[in-house]
């Protein structure tokens, strides 16, 4: 870990683990996005089972009408441009923290003069990173470098924003089929 005195040792590192947090992020999104979709699957072939199973005419709307809705979720859940672009920005984030923490080790125990020699290559690698981390992920590493008692709330917190958009499809998901079972009987 770096010293407090060296301020670009320090930036390198902080921004480093804060690219690792957002790369992390976006795979735990995108994981929880696979469970989304596999989850609405089953729901949906369990449904096509059960209308299969019972074949009555009112059932037999509903259990077309749910399959209808899931499929519907299936495929805006699996057309989001964000679970490709998610994994594909998980991967520049990693590369770049590991470019950056080679950059720490560079000028780990050098003064802070002889370090703003570094600074051009500091600048060359953040800027070669299309995207940048969320406050989130910056937070995240702050609270991972000093070890502090708020880190359980960070990791919670950052862990909730990679579920959250699991958690708003399956509510969508529920509260379609509740509507459109209300609909049929």
């Amino acid at each position: 870990m770096p010293s407090s005195s060296s301020t670009l040792e320090d930036r390198a590192y902080k921004t480093a683990k804060a690219r690792f947090n957002a790369s992390d992020r976006l795979i735990k999104k995108q994981k929880s996005l696979i469970f989304t979709i596999t989850l609405i699957t089953i729901a949906q072939i369990s449904a096509s089972v059960a209308f299969l199973a019972k074949a009555n005419p009112q059932f037999a709307n509903l259990i077309s009408s749910a399959t209808i809705n899931f499929s519907v979720f299936i495929a805006i859940i699996s057309n989001t441009d964000s679970l490709s672009k998610d994994v594909l920005s998980a991967h520049h984030f990693h590369e770049c923290g590991l470019k950056l923490m080679e950059l720490t080790r560079k000028i780990s125990g050098l003064s802070p003069e002889d370090q703003q020699k570094y600074q051009e290559e500091y600048n060359t690698v953040i800027n070669s990173c299309s995207e940048n981390h969320s406050n989130l992920d910056y937070k995240l590493a702050e609270k991972q470098i000093i070890r502090s008692k708020y880190i359980c709330f960070y990791e919670k917190l950052h862990t909730l924003s990679a579920w959250s958009a699991s958690f708003a499809y399956i509510f969508c998901a529920i509260t379609s089929f509740l509507i459109t079972y209300r609909l049929v009987n």
